[in-house]
């Protein structure tokens, strides 16, 4: 495992339990070996997680709106990606998701961050083997264009990014390549859903595709980013 993430990599991870219809809350920041619990306020409603990254000074961060919610209500979060460093922070593409996160039905488009539901209650040791849920519905959608990034310039101590991607150009007879920077735009997104979509796997245009609210239990919420950093919280719909 790379070294960057014995050292860097932090999972929040929320836990709820209830004991005569009162909740006990608890935040775990887990770095492998090394746990520590501090407990939280049963009376908030939100929550929100970070990881920095030791290697590349960025932070993550992900809220949710509600710990629990009732059938048919919607969830909000807010995922975000930040330079913390007061000097511009440029930090080469990596490609290394652990999990399938997007940050709508296109897939993370350009942006180094995404997210993902689970029906269930998960935890850093079991996410990957897990099956997310189709919180966009199935069928053809017209996708910005999606590039080569290969790096990321991020403003002082701001989530502001300037992304670079490859730029190929002939010259005789030779393809000579560089890097050009496509546009600047803040990496975050904020995400509302109230259920997910089921389909079938070979209805490509999702005609068929049945809409759910979420039921009641608890759910698992991953955010993550391509430097292969996850946040995991959960909510519960009663």
């Amino acid at each position: 495992m790379n070294s960057w993430i014995s050292l860097g990599l932090v999972l929040g991870l929320l836990f709820i339990g209830s004991v005569m219809l009162n909740y006990e809350l608890y935040a775990n920041g887990y770095v492998y070996a090394n746990n520590y619990y501090t407990p939280l306020d049963p009376s908030q409603s939100s929550l929100s997680v970070y990881a920095t990254n030791s290697t590349n000074d960025l932070n993550l961060s992900m809220t949710l709106s509600n710990l629990t919610i009732s059938p048919g209500q919607a969830i909000s979060l807010v995922i975000d990606e930040a330079n913390m460093l007061n000097m511009t922070n440029n930090v080469n593409a990596s490609g290394n998701w652990l999990l399938y996160l997007a940050r709508g039905p296109c897939g993370p488009l350009n942006d180094p961050m995404g997210v993902a539901f689970f029906k269930g209650y998960y935890t850093a040791s079991n996410i990957l083997g897990a099956e997310s849920l189709g919180i966009y519905k199935p069928g053809t959608y017209s996708c910005p264009a999606i590039f080569d990034v290969n790096s990321y310039g991020f403003q002082p101590l701001s989530d502001n990014a300037t992304i670079f991607v490859e730029s190929g150009l002939a010259q005789h007879g030779t393809m000579i390549w560089s890097s050009k920077p496509l546009a600047t735009w803040p990496m975050n997104a904020d995400i509302t859903v109230s259920g997910y979509w089921t389909d079938n796997p070979l209805d490509y245009m999702g005609t068929s595709a049945v809409f759910h609210n979420f039921e009641p239990g608890i759910y698992t919420v991953v955010g993550g980013d391509e430097w292969g950093q996850l946040l995991i919280l959960h909510f519960e719909v009663t």
